[in-house]
């Protein structure tokens, strides 16, 4: 899934589920259409994305249409039930927010540690804390820069 969503004063956000794609990739990409929007220089030295002609209207297109699906009352009755669980999930989740003020990214960096590793330690020891285990975990890890690299996961 990949969704560039807009609002009427230009803002622009990006929402995408990376799993099957590299993450550098896109940030790469954002990047590259973020300075050509700006009419500015990319400053790793990429070139410029060519120019598309402006298509303000396609020619016998009627905007969009309501899509029917016809669902088998099987599937229709999974789907329920999946849903039902979904939201009995989602209603058992308590958050709170508790706003830090003790020290923040530039501290960490200035302990030559990733902000991003070290939040995530934190809600490693949190769950430790919790439950008197390890927690299930996933971070990926960039290699790309190095000979043949890519992106692996740490677990």
């Amino acid at each position: 899934k990949f969704q560039v969503v807009s609002d009427p004063s230009g803002t622009l956000g990006v929402n995408f589920e990376h799993s099957y794609a590299d993450g550098l990739a896109w940030n790469r990409w954002l990047s590259e259409v973020w300075y050509d929007m700006q009419d500015m220089p990319n400053p790793e030295g990429f070139s410029a994305l060519p120019r598309l002609p402006e298509v303000k209207e396609l020619p016998g297109n009627k905007g969009p249409r309501l899509l029917k699906f016809n669902v088998p009352d099987l599937l229709f009755n999974n789907m329920r039930k999946a849903q039902a669980v979904a939201q009995e999930l989602v209603a058992r989740n308590h958050t709170q927010m508790l706003q830090f003020d003790g020290f923040g990214k530039q501290q960490i960096k200035q302990w030559k540690a990733s902000p991003d590793g070290f939040v995530q330690l934190v809600f490693q020891l949190a769950y430790y804390r919790l439950h008197q285990r390890l927690p299930p975990t996933y971070e990926s890890c960039a290699t790309r820069l190095f000979f043949h690299g890519r992106t692996e996961c740490i677990r």
